[in-house]
């Protein structure tokens, strides 16, 4: 294993956390890029800076684009805090995010960041 980026125990659980919340009921609005004009939201990169979803989370961990597991952390709070920049509190897509961060927090502590044999020999 490298001393940059993710090993492929890594990668590999960060996958099924993403796929495994992509399948979840209400996960579909914060699986796709944003369209503005199909989604009815014209002002919505006006309002969100960084925009974000988990497709694109998917593809960069495919990609090797992540470097680090608080980079791909990092992306997908980014996602979280555009439904409330963009729709604000209280509103729907916020609950649903909430409820999603629950979920994806819950997750990557307990399948991606639980240290295996190597990194605990590596640290020492």
């Amino acid at each position: 294993m490298s001393s940059t980026g993710l090993s492929q125990e890594q990668t590999k659980s960060a996958l099924e956390v993403i796929d495994e919340l992509m399948l979840h009921p209400i996960a579909q609005i914060f699986s796709i890029k944003v369209d503005p004009e199909l989604d009815n939201v014209p002002d919505y990169y006006e309002k969100v800076k960084k925009p974000m979803d988990l497709g694109t989370v998917k593809s960069k961990i495919i990609d090797n684009a992540y470097n680090t597991l608080n980079e791909i952390k990092a992306d997908v709070n980014q996602i979280w805090e555009n439904a409330e920049i963009y729709n604000g509190r209280p509103s729907l897509e916020v609950f649903m995010a909430d409820r999603l961060k629950k979920i994806f927090d819950k997750n990557f502590s307990t399948k991606v960041e639980t240290k295996s044999h190597e990194d605990w020999t590596n640290e020492y």
